[in-house]
């Protein structure tokens, strides 16, 4: 983690020539995130945090996000060793570091584009179906529910308009594409593309 982060610092450090006085800026922010398909199953769900920025010049600054999906799928099944297990999908946290890049504004309008890497978590709860006689002691590992962590994360890139409302204060609604690659939890389900909108406020951009 610490390697993406300098990566993506080093690219807006060397971006543009320092140009303005540095300073932070802080915001909050929600989406609607689609469903990521394959065996996971939570539908589309909304996505609410918080993010922290650092503008080292007027075009460029660099941004450090945190958030969380709130939605649990329906229980659907697969076949285990003994019946089907039940499986129950959620979404969870999801993390990024962006590099941003702000045109100048035109009367209360800007452009920005942000670049950088992203990842959401899922938990999937595993439930062991047992529809036959098992002759089993009740702590055998093949008997025991489990929760497995899904990770998908990728390089992801957002277009917004900041609009300002004076004060310091801006809104902005976002346009974000990410492409994620999933790791194994209980299960992994390869490569997908996520295309979904969101919206920002923020104090200080």
């Amino acid at each position: 983690m610490l390697r993406i982060v300098l990566c993506v610092v080093g690219i807006g450090l060397v971006a543009a020539p320092a140009s303005a006085q540095s300073r932070f800026y802080a915001g909050g922010m929600v989406a609607a995130e689609p469903d990521p398909g394959g065996t996971l199953d939570v539908g589309t769900f909304p996505a609410a945090g918080a993010l922290v920025g650092w503008r080292f010049t007027d075009a460029w600054s660099i941004e450090f996000h945190v958030d969380r999906g709130f939605r649990e799928g329906t229980p659907h099944g697969r076949l285990g060793f003994f019946g089907v297990d039940s499986l129950q999908d959620r979404a969870a946290e999801g993390f990024a570091v962006l590099a941003a890049w702000k045109s100048r504004q035109r009367g209360r309008v800007a452009a920005a584009v942000t670049m950088g890497l992203s990842e959401r978590r899922f938990r999937t709860e595993r439930t062991v179906g047992i529809d036959r006689p098992v002759n089993l002691p009740p702590d055998d590992p093949l008997l025991q529910n489990e929760t497995g962590t899904t990770q998908a994360g990728g390089p992801t890139g957002r277009f917004m308009l900041p609009v300002s409302l004076g004060g310091g204060w801006s809104v902005a609604p976002e346009l974000r594409v990410a492409v994620a690659f999933t790791s194994d939890g209980i299960y992994g389900d390869g490569i997908y593309l996520r295309t979904y909108s969101g919206v920002r406020v923020m104090w200080g951009f």
